[in-house]
């Protein structure tokens, strides 16, 4: 699973001029340490996003999510209940209620920034990214090297893919942990490496060939700013305005938290 593959689909979200994405993604994520409030309802936002715009499409999605959240919610919580005075203790010196609503509140927050990147990735195309990028005057040898990377991530993913089924079929698992572990490393790094490498030097060669970067590089995609755009920018203002106001007269925090946090 790749965070930057794109979905072809048609949803508002892939409609939307890349500027306007990237501004809702800056507003969810930036929102959401507004307050406690603010994290709750981007929180659902962000999930409805990512049904709405078929980001759920990308493969593996669901099983990464869900690792991650695990190992995230577990780990901060634990830390946090030892780093931080707690009051109530829901396994004694070890697991506090403060830990808990801490751990979950931070979780959410990473959650959103994983979810609200995976929902522009998966709705812009990497040409649509490229001629936002030349209208901003970004410099061409820059711009390449990023949409070039962009574009190679699912690839060197699907490559991974490739290699460890096949050490699978070669009989890795009926060997001890240890070495299983060891052998994974060992027999997957070193043709990923060749693999990434002869990618690297073939695309190399072409770029060469065409004499890339141009000079005057034309701009394929008519990217411009339609009705839609900026009732885009208006809604993500009001959010904005929303999240901020809800710290001010709405409780900091749900639960009672020692004065030290």
């Amino acid at each position: 699973m790749s965070f930057f593959e794109y979905i072809p689909e048609n949803t508002i979200y892939h409609r939307l001029h890349p500027l306007v994405k990237l501004i809702y993604v800056l507003v969810m994520i930036v929102s959401s340490w507004f307050n406690v409030w603010s994290a709750l309802i981007i929180m659902g936002i962000s999930l409805a996003s990512f049904y709405v715009s078929k980001s759920w499409k990308q493969r593996g999605v669901g099983k990464t999510l869900t690792i991650t959240t695990i190992i995230l919610f577990l780990l901060n919580w634990f830390l946090y209940s030892v780093a931080y005075p707690s009051e109530i203790w829901l396994i004694d010196r070890f697991l506090s209620l403060e830990g808990l609503y801490l751990s979950s509140l931070l979780t959410f927050r990473i959650l959103i920034i994983i979810i609200n990147i995976m929902i522009f990735f998966s709705t812009t195309t990497p040409e649509e990214l490229e001629d936002f990028l030349l209208s901003i005057h970004l410099p061409s040898s820059l711009i390449i090297s990023f949409t070039l990377t962009i574009t190679f991530i699912p690839l060197v993913a699907n490559e991974i893919k490739r290699i460890y089924q096949a050490q699978l079929l070669r009989g890795i698992t009926r060997i001890g942990l240890v070495k299983r572990i060891t052998g994974y490393i060992s027999s997957m790094m070193l043709p990923l490496m060749i693999s990434i490498l002869n990618r690297a030097n073939r695309v190399a060669e072409v770029l060469e060939i065409y004499g890339v970067p141009p000079e005057n590089r034309t701009i394929l995609t008519n990217l411009r700013f339609q009705k839609r755009d900026y009732i885009g920018l208006i809604i993500s203002l009001l959010l904005v305005i929303t999240f901020y106001l809800l710290g001010l007269v709405l409780p900091p925090q749900l639960i009672s938290l020692s004065p030290y946090v």
